[in-house]
């Protein structure tokens, strides 16, 4: 079983509380996203990129938003169907789509897993597909943070040891590289989040 598809398979069964709170957060994330994207009538289709389980995608459906989702991991994509999603298996740096198909493309939890030299294709390609696109990734010394240290400290193992925390100067800079309009916020201490044009 490839990498991604381990994480999936951990994360919907042995690691029920990080299951449960990344369900939470991602509904939020979503409802948070749709003020920047727009009513739904007034919008086109919205594409997620590395949609994991789907749920930043399912929540955005249920509040009428017409969304496309992709993920590279085959368990991931069984899943964000079984939530009803039109759901591919395609890597983020080689959208199956034309150029600007989407009114926004957006990424939640993916590109703190990648390493630079791969997060850039995906930038770019999103870019290529979508008019707008948002990205967020976990702020340094914000709640993932507290959060690594708390499970550290009662003896369990973080399961993200790879996970990257980024500062907003950080942040900003890497997202300059790829789009020229860019204003990143921080989200609830535990995301910064940059809307790119």
């Amino acid at each position: 079983m490839p990498d991604w598809d381990l994480f999936w398979d951990k994360r919907t069964s042995s690691e029920k509380l990080l299951n449960t709170g990344g369900v939470f957060f991602n509904r939020l994330f979503a409802r948070h996203i749709a003020h920047f994207i727009g009513p739904p009538h007034f919008c086109g289709e919205i594409l997620e990129v590395g949609t994991g389980r789907g749920v930043c995608s399912a929540t955005l459906k249920k509040m009428g938003y017409n969304c496309v989702s992709i993920d590279i991991s085959e368990f991931a994509v069984k899943l964000a169907r079984g939530e009803g999603l039109d759901t591919l298996i395609a890597d983020g740096a080689y959208l199956p789509f034309g150029t600007q198909t989407f009114e926004v493309a957006f990424t939640q939890g993916l590109l703190e897993h990648i390493p630079l030299d791969k997060q850039i294709p995906i930038l770019k390609d999103m870019r290529r597909v979508a008019h707008k696109t948002i990205h967020s990734v976990p702020a340094k010394h914000g709640v993932m943070d507290i959060g690594e240290g708390v499970y550290t400290r009662l003896g369990k193992k973080w399961p993200y040891p790879d996970e990257k925390k980024y500062e907003k100067s950080e942040f900003t800079d890497l997202l300059l590289t790829v789009y020229t309009t860019v204003k990143v916020k921080n989200y609830l201490n535990v995301d910064w989040i940059g809307y790119c044009q």
